[in-house]
């Protein structure tokens, strides 16, 4: 091997999507080394275990749904219930970018990427509320589309008048310099303004914090622009997951691990981020060669480990939690952050949608059908929270952080 190759993978092994896939795994293996029914020490310090056969009954399912599907459908679409903002108001809107078709791409995608930063930088744990009221993930994404598209009506009225190019954009509510001095009144105002809540999110001020942090970040180190950060990462979703979790602290989703004292990691915002910004980008009409998000290795993102994907993968018997743990989350108990259950929970949804996903990958018939972490992810994700609306599943894990 040359040694151009070599630092190429060194270089890979230090992305975030490989130390989480790598750091999940070996907890997994060091804890449960068989992941069978012996009481050694090791396998009673992991509450969850996963179960193979219902593993390989899940991708059985999985396979049947997307073998059903026509050639044109996508599977578990990102924008499935129309709930994200990509920016359609701006093609009309834009007089000022007439100029240039590249000059109006280039508007249209720095508003969508910082519209994902936004959203992703605020998604993590809807509760407590007050009596239990559920606040779907969509609420949030529809306030925030709401706001954005709110300005596109501004730049309709504006753009036949006197507004200069840069007062029309130092409107949009989500440019980096307005989400630097954002306050937290502002924005509680402005999430009201929008009629998306019965109850609004918990952490507001901790939210509005991160929001801070976002836009400081994009000014200090990426010219104020998402789109000069997402450049840098010259179309590789790994090395975009990078520089956001070295851009923004509160980005860095990592833990100890309790028994040998080893790091681990999980980057679920972050790696969510890239993932959205892959699938808004094929949402707004760029040509490939401009595309900054047509990722190359988009199948190096891993799961996003959460709540509701864990809580899915329990429904159908994949994993297992203990007596004591079953209880605990049953019964709505705090689950401490960087605890053992917790990181039992978390590797262990990591290792299981890698393992998913080989499975189902395995029994599909045509090339272009293949899943990746990202898209089997998505899928859970979805049926979780429509069955978790209808009350049909057990309580999630609950831990109070700003990592998910």
């Amino acid at each position: 091997m040359s040694s151009s190759n070599r630092n190429a993978n060194l270089f890979e092994t230090l992305y975030p999507c490989h130390k989480v896939r790598s750091s999940c795994r070996a907890f997994w293996t060091t804890h449960v080394p068989n992941n069978n029914n012996n009481n050694n020490d090791d396998e009673t310090r992991c509450s969850v275990k996963i179960c193979k056969d219902k593993l390989n009954e899940l991708a059985d399912s999985i396979v049947d749904k997307i073998q059903t599907q026509t050639k044109t459908q996508v599977f578990a679409p990102w924008d499935e219930g129309g709930c994200h903002y990509v920016g359609n108001g701006i093609e009309i809107g834009i007089g000022l970018a007439e100029k240039l078709e590249q000059e109006f791409s280039s508007y249209r995608a720095e508003c969508v990427a910082l519209y994902v930063l936004t959203l992703d930088a605020l998604n993590f744990c809807f509760w407590p509320t007050p009596n239990g009221e559920k606040i779907p993930y969509e609420h949030l994404a529809v306030a925030l589309k709401v706001l954005a598209e709110r300005w596109e009506d501004g730049v309709l009225s504006s753009s036949s008048s006197s507004s200069s190019e840069r007062s029309v954009w130092e409107e949009f509510p989500f440019t980096a310099q307005n989400l630097a001095t954002l306050t937290e009144a502002q924005f509680l105002e402005d999430l009201h303004s929008t009629n998306c809540f019965s109850v609004m999110l918990p952490g507001m001020s901790e939210r509005c914090r991160l929001l801070n942090e976002l836009g400081q970040g994009l000014l200090e180190h990426h010219n104020g622009s998402a789109l000069d950060m997402i450049r840098k990462a010259n179309r590789s979703a790994s090395r975009l997951s990078s520089i956001i979790v070295n851009t923004f602290a509160g980005f860095q989703d990592s833990c100890i691990d309790p028994f040998t004292g080893k790091q681990l990691f999980f980057y679920k915002r972050a790696q969510i981020a890239v993932a959205d910004l892959w699938a808004a980008f094929q949402c707004i009409g760029l040509k490939e060669d401009k595309n900054p998000c047509l990722f190359y290795d988009i199948e190096s993102i891993t799961t996003f480990a959460d709540y509701r994907v864990p809580q899915i993968l329990r429904h159908y018997g994949v994993l297992e939690y203990n007596e004591d743990l079953s209880k605990a989350v049953d019964e709505e108990r705090i689950i401490l952050a960087g605890s053992a259950d917790e990181i039992s929970i978390r590797t262990a949804t990591v290792v299981v949608v890698d393992e998913l996903v080989v499975a189902v990958n395995k029994k599909l018939d045509h090339p272009e059908k293949m899943l990746n972490a990202v898209r089997m992810d998505w899928h859970l994700w979805q049926v979780g929270e429509k069955m978790d609306w209808d009350d049909k599943l057990k309580p999630h894990h609950r831990t109070r952080t700003i990592f998910y």
